[in-house]
């Protein structure tokens, strides 16, 4: 007996491992949360888990991923972080099993109340990140007539490690996300002040957004696109502050040269480089074709070439519809043509919306 216990205790460390390498591999935080917990319901043979988060400026705990029938009601419930079993976890910082829940004073009975859930058995655990705590995380109603043990416990507390690791991490990376796209802005905004008026990279990249997701792109190859529409002549500001004469023409080139150097940006300077370069070989600055332009670069060109003409035609209050259709017929011919049928379709799409009648 003693030996199938130690066996089974070897197996589900073994298991520990494996998901905990697993996880490692998964990118997006809910997903991540939820192998976490569908591990804890393995691990501790029971029938619902979630892990609940500490809103810092509010005070409150609310439900940031349940692996439960109600999973969705929970999601809504936000309550004080001193309340109930998980507020006690939270305040003293201790993992807690509670084998009779109906005679714990501790216990919150609004949640089951709500819900219409009826918890028996628990253990809370708090989930940390260095000395900070992020939140608890709890498994409820062991499968079966047994108890909870210290067993499971050790499980639990190794898995809510992994989530605090996560959570502060993806938080982390947040922050960077955020930093990294304001300093792009704030890059556009010093490009624009070199001749193109506000919001002029804006509107290509809103443009080669909507083209990227009508030609179905990876969100990876998505992203890279929106920050490369953002900086796309970047180069202009090296030619503005080296006096470079007739420089319009070095200007993909001088911006991938320039960002090449950057960890976060050096993967869009192929796109940079490219973006003037034509499907019929007729672009710059290497008189690239066809398949050999990056996707991106083809579909930043084609966005920057219609904005461009939109924003002329507007200068000049004309908008003549031979002028039109030579545009038509001049993309047609030096754009790729899959790129090409999106953003038809895209602007079909947007009239068809623009001539639905109002319901009233």
């Amino acid at each position: 007996m003693q030996r199938d216990s130690e066996n089974m205790v070897l197996d589900n460390l073994q298991r520990l491992c494996q998901r905990g390498q697993e996880l490692a591999s998964v990118s997006d935080l809910e997903s991540l949360l939820n192998g976490i917990l569908e591990t804890a319901l393995e691990m501790c043979n029971s029938s619902a888990a979630s892990i609940l988060k500490l809103d810092e400026k509010t005070g409150e705990l609310y439900f940031k991923a349940v692996i439960d029938e109600k999973s969705e009601d929970l999601k809504k419930i936000r309550f004080d972080s001193s309340l109930g079993i998980a507020g006690w976890v939270i305040k003293n910082r201790e993992s807690v099993i509670v084998n009779d829940v109906s005679s714990d004073p501790r216990h919150y009975k609004d949640i089951d109340h709500l819900i219409n859930f009826s918890t028996k058995k628990m253990i809370c655990v708090p989930v940390l990140w260095e000395d900070k705590i992020i939140g608890v995380m709890e498994v409820l109603n062991k499968n079966g007539d047994g108890p909870y043990t210290n067993q499971d416990l050790e499980y639990l507390t190794i898995l809510a490690n992994h989530a605090g690791a996560s959570m502060h991490i993806t938080e982390m990376m947040g922050n960077l996300q955020n930093f990294f796209v304001n300093m792009l802005e704030i890059l556009m905004m010093a490009t624009e002040t070199l001749g193109f008026e506000q919001g002029h990279s804006v509107r290509i990249a809103r443009l080669a957004m909507k083209i990227a997701r009508e030609m179905g792109v990876s969100e990876k190859h998505y992203k890279e696109i929106y920050y490369a529409s953002l900086i796309h002549d970047i180069g202009r500001i090296k030619v503005a502050r080296d006096h470079i004469v007739g420089g319009e023409r070095m200007i993909p080139a001088l911006g991938a040269e320039m960002i090449k150097p950057v960890t976060m940006l050096k993967s869009l300077a192929p796109v940079l480089e490219s973006h003037h370069e034509r499907w019929d070989g007729s672009g710059f600055p290497k008189g690239m074709k066809g398949d050999e332009i990056p996707l991106g670069s083809r579909i930043i060109g084609l966005a920057e070439d219609y904005v461009e003409w939109i924003e002329e035609e507007s200068f000049k209050n004309q908008y003549d519809p031979f002028l039109q259709d030579d545009f038509f017929r001049t993309i047609n011919r030096i754009h790729d043509p899959s790129v090409v049928e999106a953003f038809k379709t895209i602007r079909r799409k947007d009239r068809e919306s623009r001539e639905q009648p109002v319901q009233v």
